[in-house]
Order: C-alpha cells, then structure tokens, then sequence
C-alpha cells in the first residue's frame, strides 16, 4: 500500500505472487481506513482501523516495544482475543524500512513507528469506535452497497478522509465482506462497545414470535398416522415448506427424506432443525412419549384423535387412563393461545380440559371439539358455551363457533378418503385436520380444495384399496378391537363374504388380544390368523393361539384358521376369494404384502365398489365356504 518507488511496487508484487499467480495492481484511495457493518439493510457500527503501532521510550528497540506490547492481556494469537499480537515479518521489516528503522533500532522518546500500513485486526492493527460520527450520505452509501450485491450481513472496507464528511474524490468503498469479523465492534481498543452480534440474531429472528415455526402435535390410539398425513397435506396450501413425521417416515412436503417409525422426539427435532422448514406436523406416539418425551417445548395445536384399548399390559401400562396419561401430554404442551383438538366422542378426552392435570396449567387455550354425531352431549354444551366445534350432519362437514354461526365446510363423499362419505372415522380424521388448519388461518376453500387431492397414494397402509378379478382387498394397520370394529362397520351393507386376516401383537396383555380377536371375529364372516413373526416376548404361535380359541368360543359357526405367515395368509386369502368378497388385510410388513399384491396383479383403487355380479353368502354356503369349514381348526 502507498508505494511510490518502481523498486517497491516490484518488491510487493513478489510478496503477492507467493499467494497467487493472479495479482491484481489498482490506484489506491487514500484516506483512514474505516470498517462499517451493515445488518438487515442498516448501518449498525463502524470502526476507524488504526495500523500497529509502537510508541518509543528511547530505552527499548522496535523489537523489545513490540515484545512488550503483546504482553498485553488484551492481545492473543488468531482471534482468541480482543486484539491479535503484533508481527514482525517481512511486510513489517519493509515499513519500518521506509522510516529508517530495522528490528534492532533504538527507537526515540515520543516517536510513533508504524509497523505495516495495513489496518486488519488479525495483524495487531487497533480499532476505533466511530459509530456515532458517520456522516449521513456515508451510511447510505454503505447501506445501498450491501444491498445491491444482495447481502444481509455486509463489512464495508472505506477509505475517507473524515468520517464525518461527506466523500472526497480520493475516497471510496474499497472492499464489501460477506464474512466480517465483528470483534472489532464488541471490544474497540477506544470508543464504545457495539452489540453487532445481537443485530444479526435480532435480523434472522425479527420478532419473538417469528423465532418459531408452529407445530402442529398429532396423538391418539388410532388415526393419528392418517391425521398427520392429512394434515401435512392440507398446509402445504399455506405456501411454507412442511416438514412431517409419521410412522412411514420423515417428509418435507411431498419428498421423503428418511424411511421407518419416526414419531419419536428426535425425528421431531429433525424437522424441527431443518431451516427450510416452515411448518411442522408431527405424529407423536405413545412409545417415544413414554420413553424419551416430546421433541419440543410447545407447540400451537394438540390433535388426540381418540384414547382406547390398546397397549395394555405393555410397559406397565394397565388401561385406558394409563394411556391418556400418556397421550395427554401433547394437550398439556400446546401453549397460551394454542389450540387443543378433542374428540367429543370419547368419554376420557371430552373430560381432559377439566382435568386437575389440564386446569392448574392455567393457560388460556382454545379448545375444539369434534365428532360425526351432531347431537353429542359434550359437542352440544361445548357450543352452548359459545366453543369451537366440527361435526358432520347429514353429510356434511360444519364448523360451529357457538350456536350463532354455523359454517359449512366440505362435503364428506367429496373428500376421497372417506369413500363416499360411509367411512366414519375418517371423517373424524378429516374434522381434526381441518381444526388443525383453521387454527393456523387457512380459508375453508384452500382446505377443501386440499382434502380433495388427498388420495390413497398419500396415505400408504392406510384403508388402501386393491382390486382382483373375483373381489376386493383393504390393506390397513389396525390391530386392536376399535380399528377392527370400525373397518367393520364400513362393510355393513357389503353383499359379499367379508374376511379379516389378523395378528395381534405379542406384547399386550391375554385379556387384549382376546378383546382384539372378539371384535375382528365380531366383523367379519371369515378370520385368517396369521403368526406374528416378532413373538415380542411370547412363545411362537402363542399370540395366534389366545386370538383362535377367543373366536372360536364366541363365534363357532364362523370359519376362523391360522396361517403360518403373512404371505402365505393373503395367497390363502385370494385363492379361496369368492366373488364379490372382500378381504381385509391388516398388515405388519406393508412392502411384503404389496409385493404379493402385484403377483397376484391387484390393481389400486380410490374406492370401494361392489362387483355387479355377486354371489350372496347363503347361494354359497354349501360350495366353496363349505369345503374351506375343514380348515376351521387347521393350521396351514
């Protein structure tokens, strides 16, 4: 810098080329040199940068003065200090040169010798507060510098005679950094201390409020996986990234990013790591809960779709309190002004807000009540109360905000997942999603118009519905006496032979899987158990075993038999169809089963039709189900 002999232009033209072939040789400003930062599009510090100095005692060298000076607490090496140390290098030896000085000079009383003419901190430069001095037309200058390469955080290297004048011909922006060091700014060797860390924090995070994504938290003993689902689905309107986990899997909108169970807190903080997203829906099961907690603090909306017999006898759990104990946690977590999503239905949740555990939070929540039964006790007080309530009459879906207004949502055949309308509990599914949604401000339109893309592609092993030339397959995950019993119901007016193939998970109590077995042999015509291949803990064949001698008792006339794995059952299943039947598979590997599928070439299907021609159970039942009455305690 400032040379102005042939001899030193060569000279630190070598000294750049040993740092690269490309040296680029400019006119230099002059001025002080000066590092303004720029955050957010506004000015808020600046330092005047002084070069290294020592100042003669006319006892000490240049050396034995720099020597001293780096004792100096405030210095250190790199940048582990306010200040760095000073060098002695080449560089400095050329700049004490120019002053007639060498390392070993004795250096006079009072005389200041510049060690480098270079002003960088990381060389043992010294910085000035002048924060307070910028010059108006200077800040805009900087302001618009950083703005028109396009950066939020910007260094603005400026040479100027006077900071607070206006700009000279000779002075101007020499340098923009899009990585300045700030240190300078917190700890200037004179002046006042600038907070230029909280300015970028406060920048990236402008609000309190703006500092969080809203999370939506999704619960129950079933439906949730299909809520979740539904509910990723429907905010993806919002136009914000949404970030989903679910027992199939983590999603950022329609991208699978991991495979497997992730309804646990770290698959939570995941999503919840991830910049990009700007919503999260997260499937909270009862096993991560239980064992690890919640993957955040808050959230704004609470989804428990139901609490019912499931899990019992498993990790000391003994009944249904003990699961709302659990599951209750995501209600209690929702934060002041959040909104807590309930079924009216259920005895045990229409109760949680006045429960002892809910009241002595003393949170102002809203709280939303749903249910297919528009004549509800609780969804009717709740509403008489001037509460938010959704329910579904005569076919149609409301939203109620007391008993005054009364706003109609969305057709319930309309919406694919429903399967015309006949499938109950998703339309609980559906009313807890749109709860969720409205919540966060969607509009009714951009919901519906949401609700009506959501199709069985987007809710994998859940009420998938495959078709074969004789009859019809539902793949589903239910595996306790209230899922059993509500795919049933669907299939109440089915004219054809109704089949549930079953496993009933080990680790649940006798009592459980008794409860289980009673409700699929109380729903279907035919059950197929198949052996579960994790025994969790029991016996092989044990599980299979309670659920056979369960159905057999309550339902002798019924064909019920037990097959030894779950590709065998459906095979078993599809070779013994009749027409017009329709088997229920509810599944433990999906991609197995989906694979027999397609050797079978069943094809997918958004609904569930009767064929045109079908054979009544009594026409049949003294040829083919009569043949398969032998199986009835057989094992295959």
């Amino acid at each position: 810098m400032n040379l102005t002999t042939d001899e030193h232009v060569r000279a630190a033209f070598r000294i750049a080329e040993s740092y690269s072939r490309d040296v680029i040789v400019e006119e230099m400003y002059d001025g002080h040199d000066y590092r303004l930062i720029v955050v957010g599009g506004k000015l808020v510090a600046a330092s005047r940068r002084c070069a290294p100095i020592v100042l003669g005692d006319g006892l000490r060298t240049v050396r034995e003065l720099v020597e001293l000076e780096n004792q100096n607490p405030l210095r250190g090496d790199g940048h582990e200090k306010p200040m760095t140390k000073m060098r002695l290098d080449e560089i400095a030896s050329m700049s004490l040169e120019k002053q007639g000085f060498t390392f070993d000079s004795l250096v006079p009383f009072g005389k200041t010798v510049i060690l480098r003419e270079s002003t960088n901190l990381s060389t043992g430069g010294l910085a000035i507060d002048v924060t307070d001095e910028v010059h108006p037309t200077i800040k805009i200058i900087c302001e618009r510098a950083a703005a028109a390469i396009g950066l939020d955080i910007c260094g603005v290297d400026l040479l100027a005679t006077d900071i607070s004048k206006p700009l000279t011909k000779t002075n101007g922006i020499v340098e923009l950094n899009a990585a300045p060091g700030i240190r300078m700014h917190h700890y200037p060797s004179q002046g006042k201390s600038r907070d230029v860390g909280g300015a970028i924090v406060d920048s990236l995070f402008p609000t309190a409020n703006d500092a969080r994504i809203p999370i939506i938290s999704i619960t129950g003993t079933n439906g949730k996986t299909t809520t979740t689902r539904l509910t990723g689905h429907i905010m993806q309107a919002s136009g914000k990234t949404v970030g989903m986990t679910t027992t199939g899997g983590i999603w950022l909108n329609d991208n699978q990013i991991a495979a497997g169970d992730t309804t646990g807190p770290r698959s939570a903080q995941t999503v919840l790591g991830d910049p990009s997203v700007g919503v999260a829906v997260l499937e909270t099961a009862r096993g991560g809960l239980g064992r690890n907690g919640l993957g955040y603090d808050w959230s704004d909306v609470g989804i428990i779709t139901n609490i019912g017999p499931d899990h019992i006898g498993q990790d000391g759990i003994e009944d249904e309190d003990d699961i709302l104990h659990i599951k209750a946690l995501v209600a209690e977590r929702v934060r002041e002004g959040g909104t807590v999503v309930l079924r009216a239905d259920n005895g045990r949740l229409a109760a949680l807000p006045e429960s002892r555990s809910f009241k002595r939070q003393k949170l102002n929540r809203t709280i939303v009540y749903f249910s297919t039964d528009p004549y509800n006790e609780t969804l009717l007080k709740h509403m008489a109360d001037g509460g938010l309530c959704y329910y579904l009459h005569e076919g149609l879906i409301f939203e109620a905000h007391g008993t005054e207004r009364k706003t109609m949502i969305a057709v319930a055949r309309d919406i694919p997942i429903t399967l015309n309308g006949k499938a109950d509990f998703q339309i609980e599914n559906v009313m807890a999603a749109i709860a969720a949604a409205r919540s966060l401000g969607l509009d009714k339109d951009h919901i519906v118009e949401r609700l009506k893309t959501f199709e069985s592609g987007k809710n994998e092993g859940r009420m998938n519905i495959y078709s074969t030339d004789r009859g019809s397959i539902i793949l589903d995950y239910g595996h306790n006496p209230n899922a059993f019993s509500a795919v049933g119901k669907i299939l109440d007016d089915w004219q054809g032979r109704k089949t549930g193939l079953i496993a009933l998970p080990g680790d649940r109590s006798d009592d459980m899987i008794r409860a289980a077995a009673l409700a699929a042999g109380n729903a279907f015509d035919r059950i197929i158990i198949k052996h579960d291949l994790d025994t969790r803990g029991r016996k092989q064949g044990e599980t299979a075993k309670i659920s056979f001698d369960a159905i057999r008792s309550a339902y002798p006339h019924k064909e019920c038999l037990i097959v030894e794995d779950e590709a065998t059952a459906l095979k078993f299943a599809t070779e013994t169809m009749l027409d017009n039947e329709v088997v229920v598979h509810f599944f433990d590997n999906l991609s197995a089963v989906i694979g027999a599928l397609k050797e079978i070439g069943a094809e997918r299907k958004e609904a569930l039709t009767q064929k045109s021609s079908f054979v009544s159970i009594e026409s049949i039942s003294s040829s083919k189900s009569a043949k398969a009455s032998g199986h009835n305690a057989a094992s295959l």
